[in-house]
């Protein structure tokens, strides 16, 4: 988690935000912990590179963990059903 925290700082700091914001997701996927540097990572998109980077920033973080999560969670509605 630490290795993708520091991979966030260096692509904020290379002003490439997408890419910030991926491994920002990584980092949550792996530990819950990755949801604090959420708020700075945030700040720091909008501070420096704009609102429509923010969004687009907030929709990448959002749409990986929705696909990391697809696989555990695409029969729940069975699994309720069956236990």
């Amino acid at each position: 988690m630490s290795f993708y925290f520091t991979l966030t700082i260096y692509y904020i700091a290379k002003s490439q935000p997408l890419l910030a914001s991926l491994f920002a997701s990584l980092a949550l996927s792996i530990k819950a912990g990755g949801i604090l540097i959420l708020p700075p990572l945030l700040a720091c998109v909008q501070y420096g590179f704009g609102t429509i980077k923010l969004i687009k920033a907030i929709a990448l973080y959002i749409a990986l963990q929705i696909i990391f999560a697809a696989p555990f969670v695409n029969d729940y509605a069975a699994y309720l059903i069956g236990s």
